[in-house]
């Protein structure tokens, strides 16, 4: 019976290494919107929220600094930037509330409440009660909190039960509860 040997030659991967598909993800060092820059939807919207790491570690994690480059973003991806570098500078550092938004405001004032929805990423995957990024959005600016409450319960809603997502949209400042309920997509109140 003869014994069967493995392939020799190179495998079909490494064959794709260096190929098309390949390069579309490398990383271009003399463009900071690289690799995003290349993507359409629905590819985007996720790789922008990551572009902002990259943004940040060219700028020795300066925020004022990455939200310039944000302001230059490609097709309209500026906002969704800010929400990249909330949530990076919020998962990095892991620091405390007023930290974060101090790094929140160094950019456009208007695009801060996309930096806090951003950090509410990185607070709900730190914590899934949603205990922590209610507390970050009560903290924020009052310009700030529909948008934070709005994100944080939708990121929310992957990781805790509608019966927790009712019950962190309930304990939060009155006027923002409906903002929380539709972010996690619960039914208004009757």
């Amino acid at each position: 019976s003869a014994v069967s040997q493995p392939h020799a030659g190179p495998s079909h991967a490494a064959q794709e290494h260096g190929s098309r598909r390949d390069s579309q993800f490398a990383l271009d060092p003399n463009n900071p919107y690289s690799p995003c820059d290349r993507f359409a939807d629905p590819y985007a919207d996720s790789c922008w929220l990551f572009q902002a790491f990259v943004i940040l570690r060219n700028g020795d994690f300066d925020p004022a600094g990455a939200f310039r480059m944000c302001d230059a973003a490609p097709r309209g991806w500026v906002g969704r930037c800010y929400e990249g570098v909330g949530l990076q500078l919020t998962g990095v550092f892991q620091r405390d509330d007023s930290w974060i938004i101090e790094q929140c405001a160094t950019g456009q004032p208007e695009l801060a409440p996309r930096c806090a929805a951003g950090a509410t990423v990185a607070l709900t995957a730190m914590d899934w009660s949603g205990t922590r990024a209610a507390g970050f959005c009560a903290a924020s600016p009052v310009a700030w909190k529909a948008p934070c409450y709005r994100a944080a319960a939708t990121m929310l809603a992957v990781f805790a039960s509608p019966v927790r997502q009712a019950e962190v949209c309930g304990s939060i400042e009155g006027k923002y509860a409906e903002a929380c309920r539709q972010g996690a997509a619960l039914d208004s109140p009757a």
